[in-house]
């Protein structure tokens, strides 16, 4: 306990405890604790997605896909399992009238005024996103390619 505590002291001194990892100060291991200004969050070299700061995980998401628009430019559409749905409705339900961040990795990628919550367990993420550059977020929230059209 009092080595774990020494860890955590010399990661706020130098900035987070992987970045003294990286100085050689403390082990570094798979799963190292950094300190955010939101969060705590555990760094597995994983991608992080979350909406409003809740953190939606891979198993979470049936689909997402990118999706070219009216504009030329694309969308990310992204269909949710039950769990995940029920968590977005609660989310965005409490969210009305507020921005619901849609963050990917610590950046944020849209964050709509809620006017009605998500109940269908579909949302949609709209910007100046190319389809190449869609198609690369849509992989990275969801983890695997998107599923075949046919089904």
């Amino acid at each position: 306990m009092r080595l774990a505590g020494l860890a955590i002291m010399i990661g706020l001194m130098c900035g987070s405890v992987a970045d003294a990892a990286q100085r050689g100060r403390v082990a570094n291991s798979k799963r190292t604790l950094i300190a955010t200004k939101s969060k705590a969050k555990i760094a597995t070299g994983r991608r992080v997605f979350t909406i409003a700061g809740e953190t939606f995980s891979e198993t979470e998401i049936v689909d997402a896909r990118a999706q070219p628009d009216l504009s030329g430019k694309a969308t990310i559409m992204i269909t949710f399992d039950d769990s995940a749905r029920i968590k977005l409705a609660r989310l965005s339900g409490a969210n009305k009238s507020k921005p619901l961040p849609f963050v990917l990795d610590g950046k944020t990628l849209m964050a709509p005024i809620v006017t009605d919550p998500i109940i269908d367990g579909v949302a949609q993420i709209t910007g100046m996103f190319t389809i190449t550059e869609a198609e690369v977020i849509a992989k990275k929230i969801s983890g695997k390619p998107p599923l075949p059209d046919s089904l």
